[in-house]
């Protein structure tokens, strides 16, 4: 199981919606040597064609300090 930090997801899927998408596809890559795992984005322009965004690195380590918000 890889685990992935919330507000870095949020944040691609934010860019493709800002930038007018209404679709995405999305997908596991596999850990590969010393590449995590990951998560690929690709807005759907039309059934033919897609743009690609920058994928988010699963995360190894978790600091313990930062597994959840504070409160204001």
């Amino acid at each position: 199981m890889a685990i992935y930090k919330i507000s870095e997801v949020i944040s691609r899927l934010k860019e493709m919606d800002d930038d007018g998408y209404v679709f995405a596809e999305i997908n596991i890559l596999e850990a590969d040597g010393d590449e995590p795992e990951a998560i690929s984005f690709e807005a759907v322009e039309d059934f033919d064609s897609t743009n690609d965004y920058e994928t988010v690195n699963s995360h190894v380590i978790l600091p313990v300090e930062s597994l959840r918000k504070t409160k204001s």
